[in-house]
């Protein structure tokens, strides 16, 4: 379980900057709501959004049942960040698949577009980090669009590495996208990476 954290952000607001008080937390049942306006707000706001979540989105009863799903799990996580009671961005990882891999889980991010370079996505990864260091997880790993090259270049400044392309492997508006496999070792030597 990660503890509800606060920080402080700069925010530009026209000419002004003012200092904002965010609260980063574990995703509840409670959020479903608040989660899926989120959800919906990042697709309309960027082609960067690769995980499929259409369906639970659209099903607040089957959304609720995921985050619960969540809450019990002891490798799987949904953090939310909190802005004056509005989720402005969130971040996952769960086990890849485990009945397969136990030792894998994959990681995603997303935060709203008038937050982008305040370091939110920062101090998630950096949450789902030790987050996963706490379980049995050995590596972590995560697909990006090969154009997002902020987050790509924030991946990097965590340790995750390229490990593979795929070639117009995602279609989004039927338009075809490359997409990077990037992972990241944790804790120990694996797989001949040492962590």
């Amino acid at each position: 379980m990660v503890e509800s954290t606060h920080s402080n952000i700069s925010s530009d607001s026209g000419n002004t900057t003012e200092r904002v008080e965010l609260l980063f937390r574990e995703a509840k049942v409670e959020d479903a709501s608040h989660y899926q306006q989120l959800m919906c707000q990042l697709r309309q706001e960027t082609s960067y959004l690769i995980f499929d979540t259409k369906n639970d989105l659209n099903d607040c009863s089957a959304l609720r049942e995921l985050l619960a799903q969540y809450e019990q799990a002891s490798s799987s996580i949904i953090l939310v960040v909190e802005l004056a009671g509005e989720l402005i961005a969130t971040a996952n990882l769960s086990v890849r698949n485990l009945l397969e891999d136990p030792q894998l889980g994959e990681v995603g991010i997303a935060v709203i577009k008038e937050y982008w370079g305040c370091g939110i996505g920062s101090a998630l990864i950096d949450s789902l980090i030790d987050f996963a260091e706490q379980t049995s997880l050995n590596i972590l790993t995560l697909e990006v669009l090969a154009s997002n090259h902020r987050a790509i270049n924030l991946y990097r400044k965590f340790g995750f590495c390229e490990i593979g392309r795929s070639s117009q492997w995602i279609n989004q508006d039927g338009k075809y996208y490359d997409t990077i496999v990037m992972e990241k070792p944790l804790g120990h030597t694996l797989h001949g990476y040492n962590a």
